[in-house]
């Protein structure tokens, strides 16, 4: 026999409690999910640009060369530094310069793959990976991609050029840092070539 209530409203007044209880409980859990979810985001994203950082980006980038070791195919990592940046910052102030870095930061956005991954390494210089792109086609992209920032600073009046270094792997090297090196390597020797170019090399050898 069901237990027996001296009051109808009884039943109803435990029934909302209950439900209220349920809907706070589930308020803060959300709360506390969306709260990780910014702290996570904070640990991976520049916060000026809003593309990935140098910590989320290198170890994305291990997780990619685990994965194309086991399943292998070429891939490509490009490195940009910003020429006559620090003009800009000097001349015109470092809320200009913020200005420059998040445009860069939203043309690479609106240019590359959703598979693909930019990421701010830290001042002016930036980085990105491309899966499942051989030379023939990198070459294009990354043209284009030149093109596409020479024309956002040359509609701002900005006097900044890119330094980009390229680099196509035919299989991962063992050390991750290397490989992002060696395109920065060649983006120094794109800057002390005259700067605004783009150096573009194959690497077979696995060590």
């Amino acid at each position: 026999m069901g237990r027996e209530y001296s009051h109808n409203l009884t039943l109803v007044w435990n029934t909302v409690v209950r439900l209220a209880f349920f809907m706070l409980v589930m308020e803060l859990l959300l709360s506390v999910r969306d709260k990780v979810t910014t702290l996570e985001n904070l640990a991976s994203t520049d916060p000026l640009t809003g593309l990935v950082n140098r910590r989320f980006f290198l170890e994305q980038l291990e997780r990619e060369c685990m994965r194309v070791r086991r399943y292998p195919e070429i891939f490509t990592i490009a490195y940009l530094d910003l020429d006559n940046f620090k003009y800009v910052n000097d001349t015109n102030g470092h809320l200009v310069g913020d200005e420059l870095l998040q445009c860069v930061g939203e043309v690479l956005k609106s240019s590359l793959r959703e598979s693909d991954m930019a990421a701010r390494l830290g001042g002016d210089e930036f980085a990105i990976f491309f899966p499942s792109m051989k030379e023939s086609t990198s070459k294009k992209v990354i043209e284009k991609l030149h093109v596409s920032l020479l024309s956002a600073m040359r509609a701002n009046g900005w006097p900044v050029t890119f330094s980009i270094g390229v680099v196509t792997y035919l299989e991962p090297l063992v050390n991750i840092r290397e490989m992002v090196k060696m395109a920065d390597d060649l983006m120094y020797k794109v800057k002390k070539s005259g700067k605004n170019n783009i150096c573009h090399i194959v690497s077979s050898n696995n060590k």
